[in-house]
């Protein structure tokens, strides 16, 4: 609904969905944003799977990070 924002506030809601239940933010690195794009254009084709699998990695990847300074 706005001019300029969307994905940001989107991404707000996951994260705060995420951190909610139990889980870590996700970050999308700039250097990942090609494979970011790719699956929301595969979602808005009807693969809702190509987005769910993304961020699935994406929480992958944050656990280790936030796991990695405990070890």
């Amino acid at each position: 609904p706005f001019d300029d924002g969307n994905g940001r506030i989107t991404r707000l809601l996951m994260n705060y969905i995420l951190i909610k239940n139990g889980f870590p933010p996700v970050i999308i690195k700039f250097a990942d944003k090609k494979n970011y794009l790719l699956a929301l254009n595969k979602t808005d084709t009807g693969d809702i799977n190509a987005f769910k699998e993304y961020i699935a990695q994406q929480v992958l990847c944050s656990l280790e990070i936030s796991i990695k300074p405990a070890k």
